[in-house]
């Protein structure tokens, strides 16, 4: 009787420990694009991102090396307005964030981006990741590119390894915006190579 007490007390007592160490981290990654132009495009453009795409978070647990009942919560929405918004206004003229087609149209701009993640995620050695799709269309919704861009970041990934939840909290933000960095640089240079511009210049 005294020895399934123990064993009630000794399982009470490791959940409770587990759940005392069981915690939650907020990763917000700030990627800057190192985007070579030049020569801006003379155009006003709108980029679209909505308020659920800004609020979108990827949330992870289970990664070995920085803690298996850590969970990390990346806000990757973030991370893609501020990528993109690095990316376009270092490409054109003109950007306004617009958050709907409907406010793209109410407003004076001659074509609209529209990026998002499709796919992202974090392996046991805390590279990241990340699938960005975009779309390129003018007023008449005619579709000018249109196209998905794989990346990944995992430079850092070795501090989380050697610091624990410390150094795991800067290894996935670097690591993270290592993968927007690449994504948007890689996109940037393939949208200037593919698109012709010249039809809606001086409209």
């Amino acid at each position: 009787m005294k020895s399934k007490t123990l064993l009630q007390c000794c399982c009470t007592c490791l959940a409770a420990l587990l759940a005392f160490a069981s915690c939650t981290f907020a990763v917000r990654p700030q990627p800057c694009p190192l985007i070579q132009n030049q020569n801006k495009i003379d155009l006003a453009l709108g980029l679209l991102i909505d308020d659920a795409q800004v609020r979108q978070v990827h949330s992870q647990s289970g990664l070995a090396a920085v803690g298996m009942v850590h969970t990390w919560r990346i806000e990757t929405g973030m991370a893609l307005r501020i990528g993109a918004e690095n990316t376009f206004r270092a490409l054109f003229t003109k950007v306004d964030v617009v958050r709907s087609k409907t406010e793209f149209r109410d407003k004076a701009l001659m074509l609209v981006v529209a990026p998002r993640i499709s796919r992202f995620t974090v392996d046991q050695s805390l590279a990241a990741q990340l699938n960005l799709q975009c779309k390129l269309t003018d007023r008449d919704g005619k579709v000018l590119y249109e196209n998905t861009i794989p990346a990944s970041g995992s430079s850092h990934s070795g501090a989380g390894c050697l610091m624990g939840v410390w150094g795991g909290e800067t290894s996935l933000r670097e690591n993270t915006n290592e993968a927007f960095n690449q994504a948007f640089v890689l996109l940037a240079a393939d949208m200037m190579k593919k698109v012709d511009f010249g039809p809606y210049l001086g409209q």
